[in-house]
């Protein structure tokens, strides 16, 4: 991706020990960044209703979203 001028990186609420520890498994090539109290997902939206197991619950939603390089959102989207 980054030969394509892209640079991907992950953010959870996960603690920085945990994703690190999830990039090393997976063997990750990203930046994963900690959000504990949720700011960012506040201001980009990727919270909210989701089922789980069958269970409707309140979390984290996947989305993937490109922002330009003048720091302009173009894409956004969830998986």
């Amino acid at each position: 991706m980054r030969a394509a001028g892209y640079v991907v990186i992950g953010v959870s609420p996960d603690s920085p020990a945990k994703l690190a520890k999830f990039r090393e498994k997976e063997g990750l090539g990203i930046v994963l960044l900690s959000d504990p109290d949720k700011a960012v997902m506040a201001r980009w939206g990727p919270s909210g209703e989701k089922m789980l197991y069958g269970k409707k619950v309140t979390g984290v939603i996947r989305s993937t979203f490109v922002v330009g390089p003048d720091g302009v959102l173009t894409t956004r989207g969830t998986t």
